[in-house]
């Protein structure tokens, strides 16, 4: 449990580089050709795994062939690229905390499907990260929140399709391990995304790709697509989808520190204030969820 603590720490890390490098991406390519060469990258990983280690689905019944279809639609092929799609109208650090309404999501859908059990103490992390994040947008400012433009609302919706991903990515967890989990779906979903690629290639008449892009697909491919996925599949089977959920909401946080070392941001009171408010949720969200673990065991 502690060295998933730890991992999950550090996935958000990675996915807030997801969101920092993506609005660079979108200056130079179209969203989903994004998504497309940033998991052909994680591909040929994957790829290589299962040829070398012979790798095979346990499994072929139709039940659990359309869960991982459906988990290959909504985490390679859908997410990023409607993520990319967001970035295009908004910023970063408004993207990043409007994709932290994700625990909320994810809860709902795994009491509905998974009949998850809620906690009292998960609800209250999640609060207290959600209210972190509120101060973090608002700047002591609430009428501020009301003002969403079209980015914010995609990457508002696009949140549900991640919490069904992630739900859907539990159920498959209890015949595949993190990685071949998300090995599998990855190579599943990647044809319908050349697909989509090649048609937004052809409409945006993209001709050429500077190395820097080059560098940052490859980049996002490595540790955005297959470390931070697999790190993610182990957080959600050791802390459940739910709670695995509280850890995102430690992008915006991790996102205005890398604005700030990198791009000059200053960092003022509510920032540290959102920020610890954010740690302390999921410190209680996670604490409750091993006593409960270990009661269990």
């Amino acid at each position: 449990m502690k060295r998933s603590f730890i991992l999950m720490l550090i996935v958000p890390f990675l996915w807030a580089l997801n969101f920092v490098f993506g609005k660079v991406l979108v200056g130079v390519l179209p969203p989903f050709t994004i998504a497309g060469g940033r998991f052909t990258v994680a591909g040929i990983i994957f790829g290589l795994w299962i040829i070398i280690g012979r790798k095979k689905l346990p499994r072929t019944d139709l039940p659990f062939i359309l869960n991982l279809v459906l988990i290959s639609l909504t985490s390679v092929v859908a997410f990023n690229g409607i993520l990319y799609v967001g970035l295009k109208y908004t910023t970063v650090a408004n993207g990043t905390i409007v994709n932290s309404f994700n625990p909320i999501a994810t809860m709902l859908l795994a009491a509905l499907i998974l009949k998850e059990k809620v906690t009292g103490p998960q609800c209250a992390g999640a609060i207290l990260s959600i209210i972190g994040v509120f101060i973090i947008i608002s700047a002591g400012n609430p009428g501020s929140l009301a003002k969403f433009n079209i980015g914010d609302m995609i990457i508002f919706l696009n949140t549900f399709i991640w919490a069904l991903f992630s739900v859907l990515g539990k159920k498959a967890m209890q015949v595949l391990s993190p990685l071949e989990t998300i090995a599998f779906t990855t190579l599943m979903g990647l044809p319908l995304l050349w697909l989509v690629s090649a048609w937004e290639v052809h409409v945006y008449h993209v001709s050429s790709l500077p190395w820097s892009a080059v560098g940052l697909l490859v980049f996002l491919g490595i540790f955005a697509s297959v470390l931070a996925f697999v790190w993610w599949y182990q957080g959600i089977r050791d802390f459940g989808a739910s709670g695995a959920a509280t850890f995102y909401n430690l992008i915006p946080l991790y996102s205005l520190i890398i604005s700030s070392l990198y791009l000059g941001e200053s960092v003022y009171a509510y920032h540290i204030i959102g920020g610890l408010l954010i740690i302390v949720g999921i410190l209680v969200s996670s604490l409750s969820l091993s006593k409960v673990r270990q009661l269990d065991a």
